[in-house]
């Protein structure tokens, strides 16, 4: 993500395996609906996670992740 992005509802899939879903510096990312990881996703910038976050994948964060595995 190249830009600050809301997902207010519905799903995004992360997938498959060897995929990536890369939040750049300075970008913020905020979940408030689901995210179904099964690929790499690496956040430099900001995930806020306040919906739901199904996790198969590898997490690297370089900066503010709040939320992840709260629900």
């Amino acid at each position: 993500m190249n830009v600050n992005f809301v997902l207010n509802t519905g799903t995004i899939n992360i997938g498959p395996m060897n995929s990536k879903l890369r939040v750049r510096e300075g970008v913020t990312f905020t979940n408030n609906g689901t995210v179904n990881a099964k690929g790499v996703v690496l956040i430099e910038g900001t995930l806020i996670n306040t919906g739901r976050y199904n996790n198969d994948s590898v997490i690297t964060s370089s900066s503010d992740s709040r939320g992840l595995g709260t629900k």
